[in-house]
């Protein structure tokens, strides 16, 4: 694709989202927003935590009294944690 058949698209595209009456602006904008107040940050030391909630090496550990036998915390606990530990913080007005 040539840079001229690009641009052609690109705005056939936009002037598509604004027959259909998408805001693009506003979009881009509630996406920042979104990634700002994100959970998490990308960080090294998260990607083992990450792989290993989407691809367990493990097999189910035995569970006793409604948690495992052993406390190893899955990425969800961990951030369960965090927004509890967030919430507790909060002052009271």
């Amino acid at each position: 694709m040539t840079l001229k058949e690009a641009v052609v698209q690109a705005r056939m595209a936009a002037a598509q989202h604004k027959d259909s009456g998408v805001d693009i602006r506003a979009l881009e904008a509630a996406a920042r927003l979104a990634l700002a107040n994100g959970a998490f940050e990308d960080s090294e030391d998260d990607t083992p935590d990450i792989v290993e909630e989407f691809f367990p090496t493990s097999e189910q550990q035995p569970i006793t009294d409604g948690k495992p036998a052993t406390q190893r915390l899955g990425l969800a606990d961990k951030l369960a944690e965090k927004a509890e530990h967030a919430s507790n913080n909060i002052p009271n007005s």
